[in-house]
């Protein structure tokens, strides 16, 4: 199998190994809500530094029981990355596909869970944004900013998820995660990382308590 492929097959096999007869424990959940993301490292400006950029995440993702208080619940995302720079006037655009591998700690369909894991993230645009003094936008390759983004990233996953139920088989959630990257995502050298924190809002099917 491809290398670029090996997570996506990671994330697909969890899949089927929680699609099994327990599937009235499972929760498929519907995630959307903002993110705040950032590269960290030098801004190729000498006179601004990397600033954070407001985007958007959302995911779908299946959770279920592997043990008594813990579980596993694995996703696929569009998430956007990056960052802003001189002021805000131009947005560095940095958006994945990124399949997020989370064990979850507590009851898992009701109440607070603490979530943690990787996310294995595949690039889908990188591209420059600049707004002009008249508002008008032009979009120009990254490497003008001195980013040649890699075509993947890996992160770790941490935060918190709030489930409560709205029927007996209907579920409203909420996440907050902070994501932080484990290697430089630019191939010239500079050592540029992703982080973001992320608060959603997701409707779940399932979970029966």
């Amino acid at each position: 199998m491809p290398r670029f492929l090996r997570p996506a097959g990671i994330a697909a096999a969890v899949l089927v190994l929680l699609s099994d007869p327990l599937a009235a424990q499972k929760l498929f959940t519907i995630w959307v809500g903002p993110s705040m993301a950032h590269l960290s490292g030098d801004s190729p400006s000498p006179y601004s530094n990397y600033e954070t950029r407001t985007a958007v995440n959302v995911e779908l993702s299946l959770a279920g029981p592997l043990t008594h208080g813990l579980g596993i619940r694995v996703g696929a995302a569009y998430a956007q990355k990056g960052s802003t720079t001189d002021g805000g006037r131009t947005t560095i655009a940095l958006d994945y596909i990124e399949f997020p591998v989370l064990l979850q700690i507590g009851p898992q369909t009701h109440g607070p869970n603490l979530v943690v894991g990787p996310a294995f993230s595949f690039r889908s645009k990188c591209e420059a944004r600049l707004t002009l003094s008249t508002g008008h936008h032009i979009k120009v390759p990254c490497t003008q900013y001195d980013i040649e983004a890699k075509g993947a990233d890996l992160g770790m996953v941490g935060g918190l998820q709030i489930t409560s139920s709205a029927s007996r088989r209907l579920r409203v959630v909420v996440d907050a995660l902070y994501e932080l990257g484990f290697v430089s995502i630019n191939r010239l050298g500079r050592n540029n990382r992703n982080r973001a924190f992320t608060i959603r809002v997701g409707l779940g099917l399932g979970g029966n308590r």
